[in-house]
């Protein structure tokens, strides 16, 4: 795998991007993350759960983590 490995360069040449729309982590059950009906942009598995990173939106619009 090939790629830039050196700190200072990585930081010295980011471009974030900031996105309007607010995003929330919510953690759910493996259950809920097959019938999960938001898009998230992320996902992290933990042993108490899946995080999942999704608007603030589809997360009230889809009940995310309620």
């Amino acid at each position: 795998m090939s790629g830039e490995t050196d700190v200072a360069t990585l930081l010295a040449t980011m471009q974030p991007v900031l996105h309007a729309e607010a995003y929330v982590f919510c953690t759910i059950t493996p259950r809920e993350l097959a019938g999960l009906a938001a898009t998230p942009l992320g996902l992290v598995h933990e042993h108490e759960g899946v995080i999942v990173i999704v608007t603030a939106q589809e997360a009230r619009q889809h009940e995310v983590g309620r």
